[in-house]
């Protein structure tokens, strides 16, 4: 993951989160400065989310 300096929020790369059995993968983008990520679940399902300071 990176991000630049003057950006609040992570910008590029992505990771996987797992609590209670549930596994999904949050790819921050393409490095623009943004508070968007998309979450993906295990059956393939995408979903946009606004990250939050």
């Amino acid at each position: 993951m990176t991000s630049e300096v003057t950006c609040s929020y992570v910008s590029s790369g992505d990771m996987d989160v797992s609590k209670n059995g549930l596994s999904v993968n949050v790819d921050f983008g393409d490095t623009t400065c943004d508070n968007v990520a998309l979450l993906t679940y295990p059956n393939g399902v995408e979903e946009e989310i606004t990250l939050e300071d």
